[in-house]
C-alpha cells in the first residue's frame, strides 16, 4: 500500500481501477462547496429516511445518522445562504460567517442581508419559503442547538440526550426532510434569477 500526501489509503484513495466508481471533490472549493456538502448531507438523510420508511434496515439505528445529516445540511446549507447572500450585497463573506453549529446566528446574517436584496427578490412565495425555512430551523435547534444532540447519547455533563422521546415518527421526518431539500431549492433558485453572476 502506498502513502499518500495526507498519510495511508486505508479509507481514502485516489486513484481508480478499471470499474470502480470515484467521486469528484475538486468543485467543492469557494463558495460553491457550502451548498454542495449541504446537498449531500440533506441527500443522505433523505435515501436513509425513504429506505427506513419501506421496513428497510435498522431504524433504531440509522435514524441518529438521518437526523445528524439533515441538521448538518441543514446549517451548510445556512452557511451557503451567508456566503451566497453577502456576495451579492458586496460584503466579505468569510468575516460574516459565524463559526460553531448554531444555524440560527448565520439564519440572522441571512435575513439581514435578504432585508437588503429584498426588492429585487422574484418570486411570490419567496417571503413564505423564508418563515417556513426560519421555522424548520426553530425545530431543529430546539432538538440540537449545538449540534451535539443527535451525534452522541450523552451531552458534555453527562445527561442523556433526547431523553423525553421514546419514537420518532420516519415517515413524517421524511416529510420534512424533502420539504427542508425543496425550500433550499427554492430560496437559492430565487436569488440566482434575481442576482445572476
Amino acid at each position: 500500500m502506498s502513502e499518500s500526501a495526507h498519510g495511508g489509503e486505508l479509507l481514502i484513495k485516489q486513484q481508480c481501477e478499471h470499474g470502480e466508481y470515484s467521486a469528484y471533490i475538486g468543485v467543492n472549493r469557494g463558495d460553491i462547496a457550502w451548498r454542495v456538502m449541504a446537498d449531500g448531507f440533506l441527500e443522505v438523510a433523505e435515501r436513509t429516511c425513504a429506505r427506513l420508511a419501506t421496513n428497510d434496515g435498522s431504524p433504531d439505528a440509522e435514524i441518529y445518522v438521518a437526523l445528524t445529516n439533515v441538521r448538518h445540511g441543514t446549517e451548510l446549507f445556512v452557511k451557503y445562504m451567508v456566503v451566497f447572500t453577502a456576495s451579492i450585497i458586496d460584503v466579505d463573506s468569510n468575516e460574516k460567517v459565524r463559526p460553531g453549529h448554531n444555524i440560527s446566528k448565520n439564519w440572522e446574517l441571512v435575513l439581514t442581508n435578504l432585508e437588503a436584496l429584498a426588492p429585487d427578490i422574484h418570486g411570490h412565495s419567496f417571503g413564505e419559503n423564508v418563515s417556513a425555512f426560519t421555522r424548520f430551523i426553530t425545530e431543529i435547534e430546539q432538538w440540537d442547538l449545538d449540534g451535539q444532540t443527535f451525534r452522541y447519547p450523552e451531552d458534555r455533563k453527562g445527561n442523556r440526550n433526547l431523553d423525553s422521546v421514546e419514537y420518532i415518527n420516519i415517515h413524517h421526518l421524511l416529510t420534512g426532510i424533502r420539504e427542508i431539500q425543496r425550500l433550499a431549492y427554492a430560496l437559492d433558485y430565487a436569488l440566482g434569477c434575481s442576482y445572476p453572476c
